[in-house]
């Protein structure tokens, strides 16, 4: 289904995506800025497709500024996936939604923050297969409404995608990790452990944080992370053509 080669390091990090997904996980694809996680994400959904037989329909959530960006990816990596980007105003989101329960009207929908947040009551009805969030420290606040909608979405995966580094603030941390596996952490008495007494404290402000409790936060995470620098790839990267183009004032 793929149009284009991946590079070495985008296949390995496909392979970590799909045995993630096989083993029922939900994982932080968290390479540094310009390694390619859409076209990572784009290949993932494309393996379910032609492996499984998975088509979709799949739920991707981004900001506002880089939606067009998505679709042109999909439509050059993998133009046989039906697209719905799901923007604009109220009447023109009510034409884009006429038949979309309808198995196969598309594969993959594209939509912002903003607008799961407005038709939250609509996306919850869908099952979806893949819900995958772009710029995933949009969701860091447990408290906010945006986690705490998105939480409630019906979907079999979740994948999050940072570029950013993850910070070592413990609230931060839990929401991912909670936002990733809620089951995990509401049936493991040792999560409950590890968590209520610093949480409380810290949500009540009086207790600073405990550093060794956000390492092994950190240890915890490692297996559902994949973080790649550019340092450590570059060797694979085409080399960059530098051009001094003179402009008059």
């Amino acid at each position: 289904l793929l149009k284009h080669g991946l590079r070495d390091y985008q296949h390995v990090g496909l392979d970590w995506l799909v045995s993630i997904a096989d083993r029922r996980i939900n994982g932080i694809l968290a390479d540094e800025m310009g390694l390619g996680k859409t076209i990572q994400t784009i290949a993932l959904l494309a393996h379910w497709a032609a492996s499984r037989g998975v088509w979709g329909p799949h739920l991707i959530v981004v900001p506002t500024s880089v939606m067009l960006n998505w679709e042109m990816e999909f439509k050059k990596w993998c133009p046989a996936f039906k697209l719905l980007t799901y923007y604009g105003g109220m009447k023109e989101r009510k034409a884009k939604r006429q038949g979309w329960s309808k198995p196969g009207a598309f594969h993959v929908c594209i939509t912002s923050y903003t607008l799961v947040l407005q038709d939250a009551k609509i996306f919850r009805r869908k099952r979806w297969q893949y819900l995958i969030l772009d710029e995933a420290h949009m969701i860091k606040n447990w408290k906010s409404q945006r986690w705490q909608t998105l939480l409630n979405f019906h979907a079999k995966r979740r994948l999050l995608i940072t570029g950013t580094p993850l910070q070592n603030d413990l609230m931060e941390l839990w929401s991912l990790m909670h936002f990733l596996m809620p089951q995990v952490f509401s049936s493991h008495d040792q999560f409950r452990d590890w968590f209520s007494n610093p949480l409380t404290g810290m949500v009540e402000g009086d207790a600073s944080v405990n550093r060794d409790l956000v390492g092994r936060l950190h240890g915890v995470l490692r297996p559902f992370l994949l973080r790649r620098l550019k340092a450590e790839v570059e060797k694979k990267l085409p080399a960059k053509h530098e051009h001094v183009v003179r402009c008059r004032l």
